[in-house]
Parts: C-alpha cells; structure tokens; sequence
C-alpha cells in the first residue's frame, strides 16, 4: 500500500525542481518560473534557450525556451491549455521538442523560424504578412515552422472551403502541384486532419 501511495504522490508532482542553469535562464530572458515549471513538468526533460535563424538560415539565441519530449504534438496540446492566459505561446520546434516565446503573436514563430519560400520570391516578412491577414478571416494556430514550412491547425473550419483552398494554392502551390495534385483533394487533406501544410520547396 506505502509503495502505491509513493507511486502515486511522484505522478502528481505540479512543483518539478529547476537546475541552476534553468534559474539563470529564468533570469536572463525574464520569464515567469510558473513557464517553466509547466513545461518542465510535462516534457521531465531540461530547459534550454531556443535558438532562431536569420534569412541565410544562420541559428542565434532568441527570447525563448525548448525542452525535449517523446509525445511532441500531444504535449503541445497540455501546454496550450495551461497556458490560456497568459502572454506566452507554445509551439512544436521540431516533431519531439517543444519551443516557447513570450507574447501573444504567433507569427513570430515564423519569424524566429526564418520561413521563406525563395522558389516563389516569397521573403520571411511576406509569409508573415500572409498569415497576419489570413488571422483576420480564420480561425488558427501555427503548430510548427521551419526554413521552408508552416503547419497549421484549424480551430475552425471555413465556411467556404473552396474559396479557402484556392487562396492556399494561389500563396502556396506546392500544397497541391508536389502535394494533394487537385483543389479537391487539398479540400479533402483539409477535412481529414483539420489542418494545413504550407511548404516552398
């Protein structure tokens, strides 16, 4: 009984110790130790800072944080949750590593991210621009960004699904030419995983 009562008492711990290096980290970038012990509580792995890339895709430090974790996209979805409310956004860094910045403006997982489309002209700021008016018409969360990516998550679909296709298409024809090969079929990958996948290749 005293074993299960211990087992019991670790899986519940909400106040997970901070390494030395995370109470500096804390310090350095100015965030709230409760963001860390949230993440550090859900991921059981080390905080370190983020790291950015610039438009030659040339990594610096940035004003965030990264923790490892073997259930990326589940995880992400805890995180979320917890952190309603507060001036912090949580995003998936790679499939098994959680990135978090400061702030309420989830384009700037792009920007950190250093997303261009140099196939189709497209700059870092013009993708940024794209998804700042596409915040005006719909209803999203940006999942993940690379050099060359941005994963999307609809809180809500379109009312009108064709018209929501073709401006994908028109900003970003991979999604259809190297992907779904049709409007219909990018309609359909829409329907099916609630989501999308931008990529220049």
């Amino acid at each position: 009984m005293m074993l299960l009562v211990t087992a019991c008492s670790n899986n519940t711990n909400t106040d997970p110790k901070l390494t030395s290096n995370e109470e500096q980290l804390i310090a350095e970038l100015g965030f709230d130790e409760d963001v860390f012990k949230i993440l550090k509580l859900e991921t059981n792995n080390e905080i370190n800072q983020l790291t950015g890339y610039d438009v030659n895709y040339k990594p610096y430090k940035v004003e965030g944080v990264v923790s490892s974790t073997e259930q990326g996209k589940e995880t992400l979805k805890i995180l979320r949750e917890k952190l309603k409310g507060k001036d912090y956004i949580a995003f998936l860094e790679s499939s098994q590593s959680i990135g978090i910045i400061k702030g309420r403006d989830q384009t700037k997982i792009i920007k950190i991210m250093g997303t261009e489309g140099p196939n189709y002209d497209l700059l870092n700021e013009d993708i940024i621009k794209f998804f700042k008016e596409w915040e005006k018409k719909y209803n999203f969360n940006i999942l993940y960004a690379d050099d060359s990516a941005v994963h999307i998550e609809l809180n809500k679909l379109p009312n009108d699904f064709v018209m929501f296709a073709n401006e994908i298409y028109n900003f970003c024809p991979d999604t259809v030419d190297s992907g779904s090969g049709s409007i219909e079929g990018l309609i359909a990958e829409i329907k099916m995983t609630n989501g999308v996948v931008f990529w220049w290749d």
